[in-house]
């Protein structure tokens, strides 16, 4: 395997586990933190879904091109758009991959944003939260 996509593959894998610093919900409403973890969910499936096409068109466009490579071969020699071909494959691959925590990131936050919806977050202004036990009877 080349060394540049050894070490890109080793920097794209290496950043997936960088946190950044993390904001304090804690003086937040239930509301507040429901709205936060919609907000950065729909970002984070923007981007994830830009990148994953972006990547995805990358490939495909490679893959287009390598056909009309053996054309150009029989014509020109040259190796540059091969070259060119082989990069545009292997960054739309990494390119795709690199989306893959970018929708783990959204299932979290959709998670967090689920567990402040059970909290009572939505739309009614509860100064109060009540408890309560059911009960169930099969017959």
């Amino acid at each position: 395997m080349k060394p540049q996509a050894l070490l890109l593959l080793i920097l794209v894998f290496g950043l997936t586990s960088l946190h950044a610093q993390k904001l304090d919900t804690a003086d937040m409403s239930v509301q507040e933190r429901y709205d936060f973890h919609i907000q950065k969910k729909k970002t984070n499936n923007l981007i994830g879904w830009i990148a994953l096409g972006s990547g995805v068109a990358m490939v495909a466009g490679s893959v287009l091109g390598g056909g009309a490579d053996y054309v150009l071969d029989s014509i020109n020699p040259n190796k540059e758009e091969s070259e060119v071909v082989e990069w545009l494959f292997v960054g739309g691959s990494v390119v795709a991959v690199a989306s893959i925590p970018f929708f783990i990131a959204s299932g979290k936050h959709k998670r967090k944003a689920r567990i402040q919806l059970q909290n009572g977050a939505v739309g009614f202004n509860r100064a109060n939260s009540y408890k309560g036990i059911a009960i169930s009877l099969n017959f």
